[in-house]
């Protein structure tokens, strides 16, 4: 009677559809998914257990993190979302001349893409955050503004150098590259970028192609996004990326 009471009550198990659909543009500039035709419309939150504070404080809690985001990811697809947009600690997993620094962050990063995957969640992801962190780095944001990031050639090489390696590296829980893989709709070049006084379109909208142009050379062609941060929309619609990402905040 237990046996059979508990398995009433128990929780219908759920067969996710993976996240393996791939993403096109389509000649209007919309995102269409490209077996079907439909407009792709997706609809998620922020997450990024694998960096900064989030990791930083489910170390000092004791917390295994992969089972943290297992039970997070669980939470997410029960609740109807299909989307991560996953802001990468660029520091965290870089060296001071951008190459990527295969360690622990990166594995949790390869194994939530890997696990959204799974779910059924898609991933937007933001290689370059520049943000500070609780967490010893040595990424080449510890040595730049975020100004100069924009604006520094010699930084701007260094971003370059850094986005041909992360969307070449390969996921070691799925073996298909970032750039490769259907799981990830696309990458948003960098977070809400900030720009040295009187930075004009025009100059704004080389740092943008520099960027892409980096990305393209390695085979990608998945939708490349930049932050439209300080209404640097027309340097965003003038460039080569696909389109223009927008900052929501509730309040």
């Amino acid at each position: 009677l237990l046996l059979s009471l508990a398995m009433a009550f128990a929780p219908p198990q759920v067969a996710w559809q993976p996240a393996n659909r791939t993403v096109m543009v389509d000649e209007s500039g919309i995102l269409r998914w490209e077996d079907s035709g439909d407009e792709v419309a997706l609809f998620g939150v922020n997450y990024y257990a694998p960096f900064s504070i989030d990791y930083h404080q489910l170390k000092a809690l004791g917390l295994p993190i992969e089972e943290v985001i297992d039970h997070d990811l669980l939470h997410l697809a029960r609740m109807g979302l299909n989307l991560i947009r996953l802001h990468v600690w660029d520091r965290e997993i870089s060296d001071p001349e951008g190459n990527l620094v295969d360690n622990e962050h990166l594995r949790l990063l390869d194994y939530l893409i890997a696990k959204a995957k799974e779910r059924g969640i898609y991933t937007l992801l933001t290689p370059i955050a520049w943000w500070p962190t609780p967490n010893p780095s040595s990424g080449f944001s510890n040595f730049f503004t975020m100004q100069q990031l924009t604006s520094d050639l010699k930084a701007r090489r260094i971003q370059q150098n850094y986005l041909a390696q992360f969307v070449q590296h390969v996921n070691r829980y799925t073996g298909l590259a970032y750039k490769d893989d259907p799981a990830i709709v696309g990458f948003e070049l960098i977070n809400e970028p900030l720009y040295p006084p009187n930075t004009t379109d025009e100059q704004d909208k080389e740092y943008i192609n520099a960027l892409a142009e980096a990305i393209h050379k390695t085979g990608c062609k998945k939708p490349l996004f930049y932050n439209g941060w300080g209404n640097r929309f027309a340097a965003v619609r003038d460039s080569i990326v696909d389109g223009c990402s927008f900052v929501w905040y509730p309040t």
